[in-house]
């Protein structure tokens, strides 16, 4: 893959603001970002890991939107920035 891609991919994919909006539907919902990621089966260190070029797997992010009981888009889209 180029240089041209891969900076393309990253700039689709902003995984730090994925984190917070995670963690801020958690906390609202009076839960720790690690409960959560435990009850989706990701494992405490899903952050911690840097997600592949291009984002984090459709799969997990199905599997987190779920344990927290809100739409995909509440995870992905801007507009809760």
């Amino acid at each position: 893959m180029g240089r041209r891609q891969k900076d393309r991919d990253e700039a689709l994919w902003d995984d730090d603001a994925f984190r917070m909006r995670a963690a801020r539907v958690a906390r609202s919902q009076g839960r720790t970002l690690g409960e959560v990621l435990e009850t989706a089966g990701l494992g405490h260190a899903y952050f911690n890991r840097p997600p592949k070029v291009g984002g984090r797997s459709i799969t997990s992010i199905i599997r987190l939107a779920r344990s927290l009981e809100v739409p995909i888009s509440a995870l992905i889209e801007d507009k809760m920035d």
